[in-house]
């Protein structure tokens, strides 16, 4: 990676590696799985796009290793109709609360729920950057994956996200009033 002006990260240099993406190339040590709690006797690596036919095979309950069509979404880097996004509220506020991760995964089953598709597009690639300290982040992170998910699992039991677009618009409307802009 280059460094821009004052230091900051720049885009790196050459070509996307697409099998950077997990959902293209993922590695398991092996046991249980933090997602779907499967069990694997031993370390795996597959490919979820390839080996689901660009996620065709998921949906419906169906899983390929610890994937099932929720998790594939990832937030950082996707497109969903606006009117669909309001309807089912946007992300879950408590998802912050809780712990990290699963709000773009319960966005994802609930847009799903909503009759959007998921459609991978290979051509597309985001860059994310890690901070200094990811391993130690992770490491946080993970320590609240538990109760997370068990707040995911509990919302995939109740009804579907519906009618939500006016409390979505005030929650926003609340927030844009309460933030504050810094410029350089």
């Amino acid at each position: 990676m280059q460094r821009g002006r004052r230091g900051s990260a720049q885009v790196p240099e050459g070509s996307a590696d697409l099998a950077a993406d997990h959902r293209v190339t993922w590695h398991s040590q092996g046991g249980k799985q933090l997602y779907t709690g499967i069990d694997l006797d031993r370390p795996i690596t597959g490919s979820p796009l390839n080996d689901t036919d660009d996620f065709q095979k998921l949906g419906h309950g169906a899983t390929y290793l610890d994937w099932d069509l929720p998790r594939v979404v990832v937030t950082a880097l996707m497109a969903a109709p606006r009117e669909k996004v309001l309807d089912i509220g946007g992300f879950d506020p408590v998802f912050g609360h809780v712990g990290w991760g699963m709000e773009d995964t319960h966005l994802g089953a609930a847009l799903i729920a909503a009759g959007c598709f998921v459609v991978p597009v290979r051509q597309c690639v985001g860059f994310h950057l890690d901070p200094p300290d990811a391993d130690a982040q992770w490491q946080t992170k993970l320590a609240s994956w538990p109760s997370t998910l068990a707040y995911y699992r509990r919302l995939l039991n109740a009804p579907a996200p519906h009618g939500r677009a006016t409390a979505f618009r005030e929650a926003a409307e609340q927030l844009l009033g309460d933030s504050e802009v810094i410029s350089r």
